[in-house]
């Protein structure tokens, strides 16, 4: 439906290339997603993929200073010859014990603000907002530009000025 309101469409789109392949990812958003899912997965995931990015920034805290690089998939190249990963992990749960629960308190807050949220009818279009948008845009695109030049005034910058001197 091309030109229905677009806060009650659901769509869905395949997202791997066609031919042969071992996997296929189709991508569906809308109002309605999740009642489709769920026709076709008996038990769809409550928290969808976003959980592993904080499990990964949490992480971070403790050994971003040890290795002084952010927790990507490297991680599991950095501990594939140890014998040893169930008592690490045990070691590492029990030694930062506060992330753990830190991090089951964020995503039950983000759970529950997300039930919280509506999403907003969109406004319709007209040429009053379009124009008041448009005026917004340059007066703070030009407020912007005079608070780093520091001012109205026309004036040198200090290191322009050294610079002509010598």
């Amino acid at each position: 439906m091309m030109f229905g309101s677009r806060d009650k469409d659901t769509i869905c789109s395949v997202s791997t290339p066609s031919g042969i392949g071992g996997i296929s990812v189709i991508r569906i958003s809308g109002s309605n997603a999740l009642k489709i899912v769920s026709k076709l997965i008996k038990n769809p995931p409550k928290i969808i993929e976003s959980h592993r990015v904080f499990l990964a920034n949490f992480i971070d805290f403790v050994y971003y200073k040890y290795t002084l690089k952010h927790t990507t998939a490297s991680v599991f190249s950095q501990f594939s010859n140890e014998q040893n990963k169930l008592k690490l992990f045990l070691d590492f749960l029990a030694d930062y014990w506060f992330l753990v629960i830190l991090f089951v308190a964020f995503i039950y807050l983000f759970i529950k603000l997300y039930q919280l949220t509506s999403i907003p009818k969109r406004p319709k279009f007209t040429w009053k907002h379009y124009l008041t948008h448009s005026i917004a845009l340059f007066v703070i695109a030009g407020l912007v530009v005079i608070g780093m030049r520091g001012g109205w005034r026309h004036r040198r910058h200090r290191r322009t000025k050294w610079l002509r001197r010598r």
